[in-house]
């Protein structure tokens, strides 16, 4: 059974179809805070912030995302010292949706860094 992990580490079980702790702790958050918080983010403009990242950046975009156009990935990845892409058939949460290609896309990324400097010097 796939994993999602919560910041204190503990591992929550979810299925493949979308139910479980992960999808009801994502839901729990009161709708209007939620368009709240989604007005705000869309608000932003995140370059000068990507920019400044110092350790490698993967960007996961589900290429049927209703959220975000499908070539927003991009330029974030051109403005990232050390971004990558992986795209998934997937819509807005390639993580819940496609879970398995999903991690193997984190596993190839971090696997990349080895012998990079960002792994020697520490930063990742």
């Amino acid at each position: 059974m796939p994993f999602v992990y919560a910041p204190d580490g503990v591992a929550l079980h979810y299925s493949s179809t979308g139910e479980g702790p992960a999808l009801d702790q994502s839901t729990s958050v009161p709708t209007l805070a939620a368009l709240a918080l989604w007005v705000s983010f869309s608000a932003q403009d995140w370059r000068e912030l990507i920019r400044e990242i110092d350790v490698p950046i993967l960007f996961a975009h589900g290429l049927r995302s209703q959220l975000y156009p499908t070539r927003l990935w991009e330029p974030m990845v051109e403005l990232a010292k050390d971004g990558g892409a992986a795209l998934f058939d997937a819509g807005h949460a390639p993580f819940w949706e496609v879970p398995a290609e999903f991690n193997a896309a984190v596993l190839e990324f971090c696997d990349s860094l080895a012998g990079t400097n960002a792994l020697d010097a520490g930063r990742v």
